[in-house]
């Protein structure tokens, strides 16, 4: 998660910023803190989340099952049901009764971490950006997995465990059940917003730009030329730029700026262009969805080459 380093003093008519810098103690406290809640919290709601505690029997393995696995690191499904994942590493001994301070600002506690040491100001977008990609950066490091010859899947980690631990060890339902974990649950939200920055708070306009275009309270207003209505929604071009790194507003032979010169509709025109160039004039067939499971690939198209990894 995101959090403000301070608070906002909300009054009848605005909403004055204070900001606040924790210390190492602040974080040690917090992140007992935080751990102690959440857990009260997952247990409140039916998650087995004492160690040891995942059911013997389970009747029907749902996703909540899988999860609440996950979060005490043991294996739900399979032969090893209600055992710990394995671990590869030299064991090192030590107390772990407590939050530890692992740097500046930055103390873990039952399998939670926080790091409160990097910020940024209102008006660094870009480093706020760069925050935000490192916390939605993909769990699993495709690198870091490897295969042995007995068929078991070893992932390496990237800073070694507290106790020792620098590899864990997955057979590959064991190691698609820690994936599957990951998934959220249909039609919940994957972004939210807390305090008075949620929804339905009664603050939030007084904080967050509204549609009008209207500064928060207690910066500066913009200057004139950012003045005006902003766009939306990012353009398509934007898009497959800022994700896959295609550029498509410049030429790719001479670099230069790609302009829309004119708009074709009429089909007899469009199909007159595409011949020439050599181009199909009829869009590819589109095949109908089959129902999973889909146990072969008979039914491909054999004039297709496609490349399989052995499973």
């Amino acid at each position: 998660m995101l959090s403000v380093d301070g608070l906002y003093d909300v009054a009848e008519d605005n909403a004055i910023f204070h900001s606040l810098t924790p210390t190492n103690d602040d974080t040690i406290k917090l992140v007992e803190t935080l751990s102690q809640r959440i857990l009260r919290n997952l247990k409140r709601k039916g998650y087995p989340v004492e160690e040891g505690s995942l059911q013997e029997e389970i009747e029907q393995e749902t996703l909540d099952e899988i999860q609440s696995a996950s979060v005490q690191s043991i294996i739900a499904l399979g032969e090893r049901r209600g055992k710990k994942v394995r671990r590869i590493g030299t064991a090192e001994y030590g107390n772990f009764e407590g939050a530890i301070l692992e740097g500046e600002r930055c103390a873990s506690h039952r399998g939670f971490s926080l790091h409160a040491n990097v910020s940024c100001r209102a008006e660094e977008r870009e480093k706020l950006e760069h925050m935000v990609r490192y916390i939605a950066r993909p769990p699993v490091a495709m690198d870091r997995l490897a295969k042995r010859n007995n068929g078991l899947i070893t992932y390496r980690l990237k800073k070694k465990y507290r106790d020792g631990t620098e590899q864990l060890l997955f057979s590959p339902l064991e190691l698609m059940e820690k994936l599957a974990a990951l998934v959220p649950h249909p039609r919940a939200h994957i972004t939210r917003y807390h305090g008075t920055f949620a929804p339905h708070s009664r603050a939030r306009n007084k904080i967050v730009k509204g549609k009008a275009g209207k500064e928060p309270a207690g910066t500066e207003s913009s200057s004139p030329e950012t003045k005006g209505k902003k766009e939306s929604r990012m353009s398509w071009a934007k898009l497959l730029n800022r994700v896959f790194k295609i550029d498509i507003t410049h030429c790719q032979f001479c670099r230069g700026e790609v302009k829309v010169v004119a708009a074709i509709l009429e089909k007899a025109a469009i199909e007159k262009i595409l011949k020439h160039l050599g181009l199909p004039t009829e869009p590819p067939v589109i095949r109908p969805a089959r129902p999973p499971p889909q146990t072969s690939f008979d039914e491909l198209d054999p004039s297709r080459d496609f490349d399989f990894m052995d499973s």
